[in-house]
């Protein structure tokens, strides 16, 4: 009769190919997993991009950014301080600048917001800032925003990151 030490080394063998499937299943699975939250959070960037993008390409935000163009070329270097008067007033004009005011302000302050949080990467920020409406943002906005709130640093700091980003549009035409 074998010796009972060679009858056990079958089922060592067997313990041990056991024991390194169930290893490869194991990494296996993690891999998949990582890849899976990979994927999952290109997906969510890609989602995020497409939002704002489409905020941006808006019936109301291109009337904004048209209105507000055409107010400073109608008011020259004193459009600010005549929105401040209009909207002290609170004239029907007043209220409708300011709602294409904010309309152009919220894109863009929203835009410095999550890349300063670290949502989108700097190249994400660069492509949703290549448009017109960033120099509108920059020349008729800022100031309207002086002349409502005062300076205010808050303001001033996202200004700072979006000009780090894209300090202006330059490719022309109404993106």
């Amino acid at each position: 009769m074998p010796e009972l030490s060679l009858m056990l080394i079958p089922l060592a063998v067997a313990a041990l190919v056991g024991l390194l499937i169930a290893t490869i299943a194991v990494v296996t699975a993690c891999v998949l997993a990582i890849g899976n939250q990979i994927t999952q959070a290109r997906t969510d960037k890609a989602r995020l991009f497409v939002d704002l993008y489409r905020q941006y390409d808006t019936r109301e935000m291109h009337t904004a950014i048209y209105e507000l163009i055409e107010w400073r070329e109608a008011f020259g270097s004193r459009f600010d301080h005549q929105f401040a008067v209009e909207f002290a007033k609170q004239s029907e004009l007043g209220h409708r600048l300011d709602r294409a005011r904010r309309a152009v302000n919220r894109y863009f302050t929203t835009v410095a917001k999550l890349k300063t949080a670290g949502y989108i990467n700097r190249t994400t920020a660069s492509i949703l800032l290549n448009t017109q409406g960033l120099n509108v943002f920059y020349e008729i906005v800022m100031p309207m925003n002086d002349e409502k709130y005062g300076r205010l640093a808050a303001s001033r700091k996202l200004v700072e990151v979006l000009k780090s980003i894209r300090p202006r549009y330059l490719n022309g035409g109404f993106g």
